[in-house]
């Protein structure tokens, strides 16, 4: 199984969230599948990760 992650990018992820196409829950999935870093879920959001 490939992972989500060979095919989308921080910068794609982060563009489409900029677009309004993404949620913070959206973002949030992405650091649950692994694409992104907890640290880039801040940089984008502007709010402290949270796991649950």
């Amino acid at each position: 199984m490939t992972k989500l992650s060979s095919y989308i990018t921080f910068e794609d992820i982060q563009l489409f969230y900029v677009w309004g196409c993404y949620t913070d829950v959206d973002i949030r999935n992405f650091v649950k599948f692994g694409t992104i870093t907890q640290k880039q879920f801040t940089e984008l959001t502007g709010e402290a990760y949270n796991a649950n």
